[in-house]
């Protein structure tokens, strides 16, 4: 059990907000099953998972007593990065069985979440494909509103659903990069990159820049070695010019 208290400061030195992470992608994928094709990336600065897929199963006790819990806000957030022939549905969170609990992620290049069989709610975000975008959804047990949140290189956007009403879930498990938490969802399976994905309980909304300092930045490509090599032997040599000006 993961209890990391992140309390962030606003310039006048008063602590505005904070997020207790209850699991990362590690601790959230143990004993899941997988579906489709799932691994992990190469060549970057953290770990970066691959998705043509979905974990599915997810029972880690800690998330499913938030989601069922009636105070409080959970957040599922991460950074993305959507493959360029990715389909129109990319489902990154899926709670409950079909027709039951929720689901949300990216549908074309918009940010969308749908309480099953009941309502969808899109919001326009222009999430481009191939480049890293950290997205999340943040659900109020308490009234189940939720809160879309998403970080562009074009700003930030929010939403707040005024929909009350869900299905109660009938299977208590979740899956990652799939509609419902106990089945792959075929065409609306998660398509790309994700990293730093962690789920987090407040006790009310948070802003994106609350949430993007709890992830982290996103990943970067680390330079192989002969381009860093490279990359130093030029400094040093243009430190010996300068000198010798």
């Amino acid at each position: 059990m993961k209890k990391t208290l992140i309390a962030l400061f606003a310039l006048t030195g008063v602590a505005t907000a904070a997020l207790t992470e209850i699991a990362d992608m590690e601790e959230l994928i143990v004993g899941m099953e997988t579906v489709g094709t799932v691994g992990k990336a190469d060549g970057y600065n953290q770990t970066v998972y691959t998705l043509d897929g979905a974990y599915i199963g997810g029972t880690n006790a800690d998330v499913l007593n938030a989601l069922n819990g009636t105070s409080g806000v959970v957040t599922f957030a991460g950074w993305i990065n959507l493959a360029s022939d990715a389909s129109q549905y990319n489902t990154l969170v899926g709670w409950g069985a079909s027709g039951t609990g929720f689901k949300f992620g990216v549908k074309d290049d918009d940010l969308f979440y749908v309480t099953k069989n009941v309502a969808e709610t899109v919001r326009g975000t222009s999430i481009a494909k191939g480049e890293w975008t950290m997205i999340a959804l943040q659900y109020n047990t308490a009234n189940k509103n939720f809160r879309l949140t998403v970080t562009t290189t074009d700003g930030q956007f929010f939403t707040v659903s005024d929909n009350t009403t869900m299905n109660a879930v009938t299977v208590n498990e979740f899956a990652i990069g799939s509609a419902n938490g106990n089945a792959t969802s075929g065409n609306e399976n998660f398509d790309g990159m994700l990293s730093g994905f962690k789920v987090f309980t407040s006790t009310g909304y948070e802003n994106n820049s609350t949430i993007a300092a709890a992830l982290g930045a996103a990943p970067k490509i680390v330079p192989e070695p002969a381009t860093a090599t490279l990359s130093l032997l030029a400094l040093a040599g243009l430190a010996v010019r300068r000198r010798r000006k």
